[in-house]
């Protein structure tokens, strides 16, 4: 597996973005068409039934929402996979912590960093790829992709600075 690509910026406020691998181009395809499926199918229904002169049940608003929710989790999923990055922003006070997906952005984290403490999580089954991890006495913030283990000794060397 190749080296992940990673930015880190430091300054008054300092930022560490990962990005993620993309996906082959199939994988995205599939899951691009089997999204557009999930959000056309109960459109389709329901003209069906319009056009039948058929009586709409109420498991047709059930269907839309279950078959919209899967869609958008689809699309979540492909641009994930297609443009997703992982922002940490360390400030003075605390560090926030939010995956952009490019059109929208993943709920954001926060921990304050009174008795913050940086952890290298090794992943499963390759030891050479690593993950951050800061906790305090009450949260914890973890990343997702996981980045070569020596780049991440250099990023948390310079973390530890800002905040020993």
């Amino acid at each position: 597996m190749a080296s992940t690509k990673y930015q880190f910026v430091q300054g008054a406020t300092s930022v560490l973005t990962t990005f993620t691998h993309k996906t082959p181009k199939l994988i995205r395809l599939i899951l691009s068409v089997l999204a557009i499926v999930a959000f056309l199918s109960p459109i389709v229904a329901t003209i069906n039934l319009i056009i039948n002169d058929r009586e709409i049940k109420f498991g047709l608003f059930g269907s839309f929402i279950i078959l919209w929710s899967a869609g958008y989790y689809m699309i979540r999923i492909v641009l994930w996979n297609s443009f997703g990055k992982e922002v940490i922003t360390f400030d003075d006070d605390k560090v926030t912590y939010y995956c952009d997906y490019k059109y929208f952005q993943g709920s954001k984290k926060q921990i304050k960093t009174d008795q913050l403490k940086i952890e290298l999580v090794k992943s499963g089954g390759q030891n050479d790829l690593a993950t951050l991890c800061f906790t305090n006495a009450d949260e914890k913030i973890e990343m997702v992709i996981p980045v070569s283990l020596a780049d991440l000794r250099l990023v948390e060397e310079k973390i530890r600075i800002n905040y020993a």
